[in-house]
């Protein structure tokens, strides 16, 4: 059942037929391992580039961002699937609570920016895909963009971010922290969150697409909920796909939930890359 509020499609996905989901490898190896996107950081502070092993060309980029006491290694069945549509995956190890997790997403963006290109990365069609804390990291990566904000996350960071196009989409996994429904953070923090996140949804945020299971019991799906009908009031391009009968987990692409997750996610990049690629300019080198 397809529901359209506004710009916000909702979907009701019993009844959506799985596709192609659940193909590639769902143990991949990553391309490069461990690459530091802070010189002499934090242990954490790496990520893994997966790349298709025929890549001819640079490549659009999924960011992947894993959930709270999780891994990067966690996200390798998503790199997987994401190989196997012939895109680049990129798996982000972070450091937490907040701030440190908005000061290594922003880097490790940053590093795509200025170094990507090195490990055939096209830093013209960069998406994030995060779950549950990692959609936290996402969802900051897609709404701040206040000058003196933008400086605190970038302390301490090697790398630069453009003024403008830095992110072209942002995907959230049920999505924690973003609506003071992430039990990690105390009242204070969690206030400080909600209105760094409100106060910034102005209309110059990237698509997005919010994935949640309304069973979750770990995040309320009413957190997704309330955030794309924050987007939808600045006319921003949202999707809210609402899964019947799930939890907090369906990060795996092989999973019955994780397929009707990855239909959504495959449908949202096949627009959203259609409209980045007649957008760029064929002699711009990038």
């Amino acid at each position: 059942m397809w529901m359209r509020i506004g710009v916000i499609v909702i979907v009701l996905l019993t009844i959506w037929p799985s596709g192609l989901a659940a193909q590639g490898d769902p143990d991949p190896e990553a391309t490069y391992a461990d690459v530091p996107y802070v010189a002499n950081g934090d242990y954490k502070q790496k990520v893994d580039v997966y790349l298709p092993a025929d890549a001819q060309e640079l490549l659009p980029v999924v960011l992947l961002v894993h959930g709270n006491g999780y891994t990067k290694w966690d996200m390798a069945p998503l790199a997987g699937h994401f190989l196997h549509q012939g895109y680049a995956a990129v798996a982000v190890e972070y450091r937490n609570p907040f701030p440190q997790i908005g000061q290594d997403m922003f880097c490790a963006l940053a590093w795509v920016h200025s170094r990507g290109a090195e490990y055939g990365l096209d830093n013209r069609r960069i998406v994030v895909l995060g779950h549950s804390m990692g959609g936290f990291g996402a969802a900051l990566l897609g709404i701040i963009d206040d000058p003196a904000d933008l400086d605190v996350f970038m302390t301490g960071c090697d790398h630069r971010l453009p003024g403008e196009d830095r992110l072209h989409g942002v995907i959230l996994y049920a999505a924690g922290g973003i609506d003071s429904s992430y039990p990690t953070y105390d009242a204070a923090t969690q206030a400080q969150i909600e209105a760094l996140i409100t106060d910034q949804i102005d209309g110059s945020e990237p698509p997005f697409l919010l994935i949640h299971g309304l069973d979750d019991l770990r995040v309320r799906p009413e957190s997704s909920i309330r955030v794309a009908l924050r987007l939808q009031r600045v006319d921003i391009s949202v999707w809210l796909v609402l899964l019947p009968d799930v939890g907090h987990f369906f990060t795996n692409p092989a999973s019955a939930a994780g397929q009707q997750a990855i239909d959504a996610v495959d449908a949202f990049l096949e627009i959203l890359w259609e409209t980045e690629v007649a957008d760029l300019d064929p002699t711009e080198t990038g």
